[in-house]
């Protein structure tokens, strides 16, 4: 993932310290489910224009090796946010100090990974395991940070299997100023309570029982109570800005932190002008413009003081020939500017889960990714500039179906990307398979991806020959004794869909029992995902992406057998979606045709049941076999 330096710093440093309270409550729990206790979390943040001072602390009881995902010793900082204090006191089961780790002790590295060609972000974390359990971390620190754009999110219970016996989210200001937005998300059961000061707002949480962690349960952060915070006016470096709606964010962004960066030399502006001239369609103008930078730069994360947030100058990416999410981005526009196509500089939440801007709550902190809008026609096309290899309008699982902040000339404004639902996200294969007596094969496979398939496999498209026959072992692994005569790969990008043409040959197709030969004529990836069995779910269950899998097999049968047996048709109708199998015969063939849809979605923890079953029918149906018996 590519993350503003704003998201290391702020979004992921969520908890700091408050003060120091060397009472530690323990608890006997016999349940085996729970894994860590928070007796203790308090985020006490004071925020004026010009600064913000954290005090964070954490207490927590691990009690088995699952429970570290409540443990975050960490804290992020730059030259810009100073790190005062930060102490770690460890605890045994009975409640004695056994470590006290301060400030020089923890560890400390560069808070991005090393495809980051320059950060000032760095982290100190505590690396501390333990054999036995339980034992108890009480964590603690303050920090100051002279840039105030920027406040964090506040998750009462971060992991699942996790009670928080209390957890406090304090925000003081000054007096009568009340400069700071909040919402609460997720508090269903009104768990959250909240209290306005003249110079501050407190909220408070009390006796939160574990979510019970089971297969398929949706983030935990969507469904536990959790508090947004932001700025209504805030200074980020030398740049003053208004927060209090998308518009005025979009119009700071677009009029401050965007201006005077899409400048470009007139030998780079008259070589794009030459590429495009000829081309009269706005949409195939900004194709070739896209590919430009895709074909003369790569990507490379830059995060320094206020490249953080703002993008290098388009003239030195072009330069340079290369940038990150924001460089690259801000390049590509600069490039339409120059060819006459309007475009729009976009903040997106990226990653598996869909994460939504929020409609009613403005704030820079979401987001950590960016992309470019491109409006044409009324239609609005999307493009990752990061991204050497995907088409032009195809983005993929990592930023797809989710609303992102799109900086115009006139203000913010939030934008839905191009949705990848369900039946769009499809694998067609058609095969034929020679079989003959000795149970030797060969099979000719036809494979069409689009969607988030076609994005999953493009990379095929680009890959060398030894690396797509490991791919070739992973996919063709219910053959025993095989191999891969040729795998051709075509990336029909225009139309965002690949083609792929795979030809194998064996020596087992199936079993040869004396004069029968027992096989299944399902040659491809069968989908036998079944979800465990639980006796009473607690939570809804997810299904993250929605598919569809359309198969159809030729089996030819060696001359002199005849067709014995096969299954009966299967047809499967849920809320969660279909499944339809039909075998028939014709002449010296059996044809197997496979259809499977399955819809994404959030889910009542009450069809649980329902799902399984229908996925294990579907199971049982991807096992199908055929009989055929020499005459």
């Amino acid at each position: 993932m590519r993350f503003f330096t704003f998201t290391i710093v702020f979004f992921l440093n969520l908890y700091v310290s408050f003060s120091q309270d060397q009472s530690i409550e323990t608890h006997e729990e016999n349940n085996s489910q729970l894994n860590a206790i928070v007796d203790k979390e308090s985020l006490s943040i004071q925020f004026d224009k010009s600064e913000i001072t954290t005090d964070y602390r954490l207490v927590v009881k691990v009690l088995d090796p699952k429970g570290e995902d409540a443990v975050n010793t960490y804290v992020h900082y730059n030259k810009h946010i100073k790190i005062k204090n930060i102490e770690a006191l460890i605890y045994d089961a009975k409640g004695e100090l056994i470590k006290k780790v301060k400030k020089r002790d923890f560890n400390d590295v560069s808070a991005v990974s090393g495809g980051t060609l320059y950060s000032d972000s760095r982290v100190k974390y505590l690396n501390y395991s333990s054999n036995t359990y339980p034992y108890t971390i009480d964590f603690s620190y303050q920090t100051e940070n002279s840039n105030t754009a920027f406040l964090p999110r506040f998750t009462f219970m971060k992991s699942y299997n996790t009670r928080v016996n209390y957890a406090e989210l304090y925000v003081g200001y000054p007096e009568g100023e009340n400069p700071v937005n909040y919402k609460i998300k997720n508090d269903v059961d009104s768990a959250v309570k909240f209290k306005q000061y003249p110079d501050g707002v407190l909220f408070t949480v009390k006796d939160l029982e574990p979510i019970k962690r089971e297969v398929m349960s949706p983030s935990i952060t969507n469904i536990s109570p959790v508090v947004l915070l932001a700025p209504q006016e805030f200074k980020w470096y030398d740049y003053e800005g208004k927060a209090k709606n998308w518009d005025e964010l979009g119009a700071w962004m677009h009029d401050k932190i965007l201006s005077g960066k899409n400048n470009l030399k007139s030998a780079t502006i008259n070589e794009i002008k030459s590429i495009t001239e000829a081309v009269e369609s706005p949409v195939e103008k900004a194709k070739l413009v896209y590919e430009y930078v895709q074909d003369n730069t790569r990507y490379i994360s830059v995060q320094v003081g206020i490249g953080g947030i703002q993008p290098i100058d388009a003239a030195e990416v072009d330069r340079m020939k290369y940038g990150d999410c924001k460089g690259l981005t801000n390049y590509t526009k600069a490039l339409l500017d120059a060819v006459g196509i309007p475009s729009y500089y976009s903040h997106v939440e990226s990653g598996r889960y869909k994460v939504d801007f929020e409609d009613d709550f403005s704030s820079i902190n979401q987001g950590d990714h960016v992309i470019l809008n491109i409006p044409i026609d009324e239609k609005d096309y999307w493009v990752d500039c990061t991204s050497n290899t995907s088409p032009f309008g195809f983005l993929g699982s990592f930023t797809d179906d989710r609303k992102v902040l799109v900086m115009t000339p006139n203000g913010g404004e939030l934008k839905r990307t191009k949705s990848y639902l369900n039946e769009d996200n499809l694998t067609q294969s058609t095969s034929t398979v020679n079989l003959n007596e000795d149970n030797s094969f060969s099979l000719s496979n036809e494979i069409i991806s689009k969607g988030v398939h076609f994005g999953k496999r493009l990379a095929y498209a680009f890959m060398p020959a030894y690396e797509l026959e490991k791919k070739d072992k992973q996919r063709w692994n219910l053959f025993s004794d095989y191999e891969v005569v040729s795998h051709k790969v075509t990336n029909h990008k225009d139309s965002l869909f690949l083609y792929e043409e795979v030809k194998l040959k064996g020596n087992k197709f199936g079993k040869k029992l004396g004069k029968r030969i027992i096989f299944s004529p399902n040659v491809n990836i069968r989908d036998s995902y079944v979800p465990p069995r639980v006796r009473q779910r607690e939570n809804p269950f997810q299904i993250l992406r929605g598919y569809a899998l359309i198969d159809t097999v030729k089996v030819k049968i060696p001359t002199g057998y005849t067709i014995e047996a096969f299954s009966e048709d299967k047809n499967f109708k849920s809320p969660f979606g279909t499944y339809h199998l039909e075998i028939t015969s014709d002449k010296d063939f059996v044809i197997f045709h496979r259809n499977i849809l399955i819809k994404e979605g959030l889910y009542s923890k009450d069809n649980y049941l329902e799902y399984r079953e229908f996925r294990k029918n579907i199971a049982e149906a991807e096992n199908s076999k055929i009989s055929i018996i020499k005459s």
